[in-house]
């Protein structure tokens, strides 16, 4: 059915059902009018013949001029994408939610346009806080609270760290072969060790995404030590010079330190699969695979940095998707059971080794971005929003 939000006196209204409807979390009434005003905004939403809704939330950042921070073009896709289930997406921030309701964006794709809305509670919440330093302000984790009191459910609570994640991975028998030898840096001492047992590491920031702040050094001769960076490389004759370079950067935040894998080649160039999983009927199933493959340099697949997209049928015959579906649904189940809490969707680097052939795990993220790739797009998109409405349901929090 339709629904109508008149923005001048913040009220929703519906005129198909002659007696009060309830809706949101919180089951608030949404009132019958035998008119609707012009400028009254028409939405679609599902009725089930007792309540509207579902009410998705998204949670967003916000600035110290309690401006929204977040990726509109996302947050826009998603709302179309959820309006076609029935449901109502709102935009929200942590300083506009309370136990009354909360205030936040709707788009409204007749005029293109997004529009203010006060609206009551949302039966899900969506978490794409777009940076580690908001997330652990307390005005976010007084949200989650909120949330939690208020039995909201929401998925994906915080960013991934590299070393937490490789140490909840490293402790399931189906993935340990699939993790390249990882340590957390915390002297020269080991990265010295490291470099002299694998010839070739990556030194890779803990907390950070994109690529950046990457560095691989090679070891080619005692005398002959390579340092590769995004955007340089650089040749010593010993360590203590190459550590010289990059110590400063390495000591002020946490970094680790990972064996580099061989890896498999097309055209000679190497590339990484990236995978997009979304749990449905107890499994996490693979929503789409990209390529990323290097460019002139290869430190990085990441676009951002000269990495380039490749369709994957190109490369499909090399891929086994059976067994990565496996480790996939593997990856999900497994950082289930070590964080206590639902995780919902995420993507994950994968490369293939060309010494064996072996899968390799180099990177988890738990608030993917909206692929490139026109189909698993589409597919992403649709299979997150069954999951938030899947998760809006009382049974299935």
């Amino acid at each position: 059915m339709k629904i109508y939000y008149d923005p001048t006196a913040k009220k929703w209204l519906q005129n198909e059902v002659q007696h009060v409807l309830l809706w949101g979390k919180n089951k608030c009434e949404i009132g019958y009018s035998g008119s609707i005003s012009n400028n009254s905004l028409p939405f679609p939403i599902s009725f089930d013949g007792i309540s509207l809704g579902p009410i998705i939330g998204i949670l967003a950042g916000e600035s110290n001029k309690k401006e929204l921070i977040g990726n509109s073009s996302t947050f826009r896709l998603l709302s179309l994408s959820l309006q076609q289930y029935g449901a109502l997406c709102v935009v929200f921030t942590p300083s506009t939610i309370d136990k009354k309701g909360m205030d936040g964006f709707l788009y409204v794709s007749a005029i293109k346009k997004w529009i203010k809305v006060t609206s009551p509670l949302p039966n899900v919440v969506y978490n794409r806080i777009p940076s580690r330093l908001l997330e652990k302000k307390s005005l976010y984790s007084n949200t989650f609270s909120f949330l939690d009191n208020n039995s909201i459910p929401y998925f994906n609570r915080s960013f991934f760290s590299k070393w937490e994640t490789f140490k909840m991975l490293i402790k399931n028998p189906s993935l340990y072969d699939h993790i390249p030898k990882t340590e957390l840096h915390t002297s020269f001492s080991n990265l010295q060790s490291m470099l002299q047992t694998y010839n070739e590491i990556y030194l890779k920031p803990s907390e950070g995404h994109k690529g950046k702040g990457i560095y691989k050094i090679i070891l080619e001769a005692p005398t002959n030590i390579t340092l590769l960076h995004t955007k340089e490389s650089f040749t010593y004759d010993n360590l203590d010079r190459l550590w010289d370079k990059i110590k400063k950067q390495i000591e002020s935040t946490p970094y680790i330190i990972q064996e580099a894998v061989k890896s498999d080649t097309f055209n000679g160039k190497r590339y990484d699969l990236r995978i997009l999983a979304h749990y449905q009927e107890k499994d996490y199933h693979i929503s789409g695979i990209g390529v990323r493959m290097s460019g002139n340099q290869e430190v990085t697949t990441h676009v951002p940095n000269g990495g380039r997209i490749i369709p994957f049928k190109k490369l499909a015959d090399r891929v086994d998707k059976a067994k990565i579906a496996s480790i996939v649904n593997s990856i999900g189940k497994q950082l289930e059971t070590e964080t206590g809490s639902f995780i919902g969707e995420f993507s994950v680097d994968i490369g293939k080794s060309a010494i064996d052939g072996n899968y390799y795990i180099y990177e988890v993220n738990s608030k993917p971005m909206v692929f490139d790739e026109p189909d698993i797009k589409n597919k992403g998109l649709e299979n997150l929003s069954k999951l938030l409405i899947m998760r809006a349901k009382p049974h299935n929090h």
